[in-house]
């Protein structure tokens, strides 16, 4: 009873400071269906962010329908399909991209923090591109030990 209360609480704050709430089905990874892994979008709120750090806003317009407007002011529409990909009206389909799964040794080239640089002391903060920004990278690219 208490944590709906929250969620309640936590929605009606987000509205009146003009936040949209997160588009909960499609928080996560996304990879083109093609050409899986070569690029991965991540969507967080209603951001879709790439690792090279561009970023278009994503909106629901309807149930399973979003707008995803990119920088350059195109406008695509999009839909979530019953298999759970997202289909856009320019032909691209995007399916969920299982980054973090099976990975649990820590990162060695940004030592676990998941930054890029973890001695950088300026603000803004960049995804290590080895472990995605989550720290641990999978165990085929722990450091090896030759005994």
């Amino acid at each position: 009873m208490a944590t709906a209360a929250y969620e309640l609480d936590l929605h009606a704050t987000a509205s009146s400071l003009g936040l949209r709430p997160q588009l909960k089905p499609l928080r996560g990874h996304w990879t083109n269906e093609v050409s899986r892994g070569k690029a991965v979008f991540e969507i967080r709120g209603n951001l879709a962010m790439t690792r090279s750090g561009s970023v278009a806003i994503i909106e629901q317009s309807g149930h399973n329908s979003y707008n995803l407007a990119k920088p350059s002011g195109v406008q695509c529409r999009g839909e979530l399909d019953g298999v759970g990909r997202l289909c856009w009206d320019d032909g691209r389909v995007w399916v969920r991209h299982e980054m973090a799964e099976g990975r649990a040794v820590r990162c060695v080239v940004c030592y676990g923090t998941g930054s890029r640089n973890p001695y950088d002391l300026v603000a803004a903060k960049v995804k290590c591109p080895h472990c995605f920004g989550i720290g641990t990278r999978s165990a085929c690219h722990a450091a090896r030990t030759w005994t």
